[in-house]
């Protein structure tokens, strides 16, 4: 082989190399966000889903406890 041919493969690994270094740097830039993506979505989870869910259990006996004999002028303190 020529010594062309030996240049142009050392100059092809060489543009291989920084172009894979650059993709490996966007790499964890994704990485990154999507792990800080995950923990927003787990606080979001207990912010907001949480309470909801607890309301949905909690509510129904809190009404029926309030209303209790059925007198809903008593509830309201009429």
């Amino acid at each position: 082989m020529p010594e062309t041919d030996f240049n142009q493969i050392k100059e092809l690994l060489e543009k291989n190399l920084t172009e894979t270094a650059e993709v490996k740097e966007e790499i964890s830039h994704i990485r990154r966000y999507l792990r800080l993506r995950l923990i927003f979505n787990v606080v979001w989870i207990i912010i907001v889903l949480a309470p909801a869910v607890f309301a949905i259990f909690y509510i129904p006996s809190l009404i029926k406890d309030l209303v209790g004999d059925g007198d809903i002028f008593k509830l309201l303190g009429i």
